[in-house]
């Protein structure tokens, strides 16, 4: 799995859903995604680590 802060553009994720395992969303702009392996990356999407990405989650709780 890879994880990535990915924009929302018109309340979508500038994503491949199929790609998509989970997501949190941080923002009205943003988005911390878990994707499945095969994802072709995007110049706006952010590498994060799993630990970024698990903290972002647990904000939410």
């Amino acid at each position: 799995m890879v994880y990535y802060i990915v924009p929302v553009n018109s309340g979508l994720l500038d994503i491949d859903y199929l790609y998509l395992q989970e997501g949190v969303q941080a923002s009205a702009t943003e988005c911390y995604v878990k994707l499945r392996d095969g994802a072709e990356l995007r110049s706006t999407w952010q590498e994060i680590t799993e630990e970024q990405f698990e903290q972002a989650k647990a904000s939410m709780e």
